[in-house]
């Protein structure tokens, strides 16, 4: 194979956190870049939390559990379709 057709497996750490970095932000992530001593640019480690601080919860309209309607014991089918469709017995 030509190796100039596929890009350096090489890629520095710094470069690597940031594009790493992007990508969990982009995933709707939480996280936070812990960055090298005496940087401001250079991510030594990345925090990462699947989810919401409660911050995050109210900008994006994340609402609170809510109670479901009851769901009868027997489920049949709508009388529109019921010619193709086998009622099995319910479980008990």
């Amino acid at each position: 194979m030509d190796e100039e057709k596929f890009p350096p497996q090489h890629m520095d750490k710094w470069s690597r956190n940031e594009r790493l970095y992007e990508s969990l932000i982009n995933m709707g992530l939480v996280c936070s870049p812990i960055f090298a001593e005496g940087t401001d640019d250079k991510i030594e480690a990345i925090r990462v939390s699947a989810g919401l601080d409660s911050e995050s919860a109210a900008k994006g309209g994340v609402g609170l559990p809510v109670k479901r309607s009851k769901i009868g014991k027997s489920i049949t089918s709508s009388p529109a379709s019921r010619e193709n469709v086998v009622d099995f017995p319910p479980v008990s």
